[in-house]
Formats: C-alpha cells, structure tokens, sequence
C-alpha cells in the first residue's frame, strides 16, 4: 500500500472530505479553491494511491488511518458514502440507550470492514485474467459552431467551460476569446489576448490559464507569457520564455508548466522547459530525444506523452514519454512508447481515464492523418471513429469528464468553425475469476 505520507497536506485534506461523501463543489467552498483545482488534486491523488475511483480512495483513507472520522457536526461517517446519522442520533431514547449506542458502533465496525475487504478484493480482481469484453461507445455529434472560424489556436478547459484562444481566422492572426458552455451548448465573447497569436497551446493552473510564445502577425516569433483570469475576465503577463518559441507542446504537472519542443523562427527545438507560477521563474530541465514542432502532448498518470510532430526529417511517428518526477534526479527522465502507425504533427491531443486520443493533423504524406486511441499500458493504438467532417489540423481538442471536443481547425487553408463532440469510447474487461 502506497504510504500516505506520499500525499502533501493539501492532498490528504480533500482525501479526508472525498471520504465524508463531499462533492467536488463542497470540497471547494470548504477550502475556499476552485473546483477545478480539486479535480487536479484528485486525479494526482488516485494516482499516487492507486485508485480508480471515489469508493476506492474513500477504502484508502479509512485503511491508511487518514479519515478522521466525523464531520463537522460530529456524525460518524462511512467512508466513500454520503453523510448519515448513525443509530445513536436517531431519537432521544437511543441516545440514552447505551445497549443502541454499542450496536450501532458494531455496525459502523463491520460496515468499515466489509467496505476495506471489497476494497482489496477489486484491486485483486483487476489483476485477474479477463473472458469478456464490452465495448460503449457513440458517435461524433455536431454542437454549437465556433463562433470566429480560426486555426493554430489554444484552447482549455477551466471547469465546466471550454475557452477558444487566438489563432489564425479569415483575416489573419487574432487576439479574440471565446467561451463554451456544454451544458447549455452557448458561445459568449470574454476579453481578447493582449497579444495576437498563433501556433500556441493553452493549459490550466491555479484556475488560471497560460499561454506562452507563438507566431506574431508579423511572422516573427513571441516570447511572451500571458496569462488568463477565467472568474475575473483579465489578462496579465508572467515572465517571458527563455527564447522566442510557437508550435511547441503544452501541459501542467503537479502545479507546474512544462513546455516541449517547437519552432523558434529557425529551427526545430529539442529544449524542455519548466514554469513555477509560484515563482514566476522559467527553467530548462531536460532536452527531448527527438526534436520536433506541433507534437500531441498529454498526461497520463504521472508521465507527459508527447507524440509525434514536425521536424526537418518530415513528420515523425516518436511516442516519447517524459517523467517529471525524475527531471530534478541523477535518472534519465525519459522512456520509449510505442510509436504512431504513421509520422503525424498537428493534430489535436487528450486523455480520458488514462486512454490518449488523436484526432485530427497532417500526415508524413501530407495528407489527412488518421484518428487514432492509444491505451499506454498495452502499448496498443488503434482507429477512432472519424468525425463526420474534417478538422484538418491545428485545431483544439479538450475533453470534459468522459465526452471529448473538438474545435476550429484548418482544411485545405481554410479556417475551421466546427465544435463536434465524442463520448469516449470504454472497453469493460469482465474478470475471469479463478479459484
């Protein structure tokens, strides 16, 4: 069992409330933080303890010793399930009762218990072979048009919206912002990015959204790192990157930017870079074993993909993986994954429960490149349903819980307005249970 001492502070408070049955948004307001920084403090703590879901991390926390076992109206609580009053507070003559009050703490003994067996008993069943599978999954769906048709922008997610930044439309290289809500299916204008730019990637920390370098309208490339307050509509600068870069790949790890790769006006950049908003501090910790533009970059547990790209070779079919716990150590922070069936740069990249999809890009031909799912424990790519209309490349794609988006993109040098969404597509292994 992973040892909790592995959880920082923060992480073994919200551990504590997920397993009082505390929502996401309860988690929040009682720790005064964005819902979206608890979801990022989630997935970083089922990492760490191996949980693959709410009840598995609730089992945890009771077997580890972290729950503190009440609430703050001093109810007993059961771990991973909501708040309930235990028999001693069901009326005045249990309260009384001490023979109630012995069996009601029996009770909540053999709930725990049984709780932490069926805990271990999954884990243990999810190591056994499997006789069966169930595939769900349903088509691409068309949503709400992107309002402003553009490419090689950024986008992101912050909550439950997803934001549309920069990018290249019919006129050129644009500064415009534009927000979706799912839930509604709307399109709103927010304030335009000071600085106009293209090819550039967006990701999410603190509640706050970065974008670093890209294109200029003049051709030449930025240095400049501008940064986005979703809930108060207003941009500010950190500090500029190393070297002017556009086209590189972009992800947050554990409350820091890492930036791979791109094209600097020359040539192609092998650099790894590091930001610490909290420091507001740039710094180069590693160099790539393939350098290249316009890779797909994601995070996979606690290891950044970072798949194919441009290079003066052409397009390259490289999955390089680069672990961000090693990067500060004497140990090769780098691994080899299972490279694409064909060379692809520009595509649009995310992950859902731990499965990478591509959609989207150029291929080594300069054709259309394939949708493609990538499952790195098997090291195993296969087709995704095409969408029913091309994104061509240098589009966005993000996803929200299980459905992935898909927006902008450029076809035949036209800039794209579609937004097309994707419910993931899970494959069920039925355990072959043997005896």
């Amino acid at each position: 069992m992973p040892e909790k001492s592995d959880l920082s502070e923060r992480e073994l408070e919200i551990l504590n409330l997920v397993a009082t049955g505390a929502s996401n948004k309860e988690i929040a307001q009682q720790l005064v933080i964005s819902t979206n920084t608890v979801k990022v403090h989630l997935k970083n703590i089922f990492n760490k303890i191996g949980a693959a879901s709410r009840t598995e991390a609730a089992m945890y926390a009771v077997s580890a010793g972290i729950i503190e076992g009440g609430n703050s109206n001093g109810a007993q609580i059961s771990p991973g399930l909501p708040s309930e009053k235990t028999p001693s507070t069901v009326g005045d003559s249990l309260i009384k009762s001490r023979n109630w009050s012995l069996i009601g703490l029996g009770l909540i003994l053999i709930i725990i218990v049984v709780s932490i067996s069926a805990f271990f008993l999954n884990r243990s069943i999810r190591n056994q072979p499997t006789n069966e599978q169930v595939v769900v999954s349903s088509d691409w769906k068309e949503m709400k048009s992107l309002p402003t048709a553009r490419f090689g922008l950024a986008t992101a997610v912050y909550e439950t919206f997803i934001f549309a930044i920069s990018g290249v439309d019919g006129q050129g290289v644009t500064g415009i912002v534009e927000r979706y809500d799912p839930t509604t299916d709307t399109w709103s204008s927010v304030r335009d990015k000071p600085v106009p730019v293209s090819d550039v990637s967006g990701t999410v920390i603190g509640g706050k959204i970065y974008i670093p370098g890209g294109q200029l309208s003049s051709g030449s490339v930025s240095n400049v790192l501008e940064i986005y307050d979703p809930q108060q509509d207003e941009w500010s600068r950190g500090r500029n990157l190393p070297t002017p870069i556009s086209a590189y790949g972009l992800n947050s790890f554990e409350g820091k930017l890492y930036l791979f790769g791109g094209w600097d006006g020359e040539q192609f950049l092998d650099t790894v870079y590091e930001y610490n908003p909290d420091t507001d501090q740039w710094k180069s910790v590693s160099v790539m074993p393939t350098s290249r533009a316009n890779p797909g970059v994601t995070v996979v547990g606690r290891k950044i993909f970072i798949i194919g790209g441009l290079n003066r070779d052409g397009a390259t079919g490289v999955n390089e993986v680069f672990v961000p716990d090693l990067a500060s150590a004497d140990n090769n922070p780098w691994e080899i994954q299972t490279p694409l069936p064909e060379g692809g740069y520009a595509m649009g990249t995310t992950s859902v429960a731990d499965t990478i999809y591509l959609v989207g890009g150029i291929n080594q031909d300069g054709g259309q490149f394939s949708s493609l799912v990538f499952n790195p424990l098997t090291g195993e790519w296969r087709s995704l349903a095409d969408p029913p209309s091309d994104f061509g490349s240098y589009l966005g794609l993000e996803s929200i819980g299980t459905t992935i988006f898909g927006v902008g993109g450029k076809n035949n040098d036209v800039p794209q307005d579609k937004n097309l969404s994707y419910q993931a597509m899970y494959t069920i292994s039925i355990p072959l249970i043997t005896k």
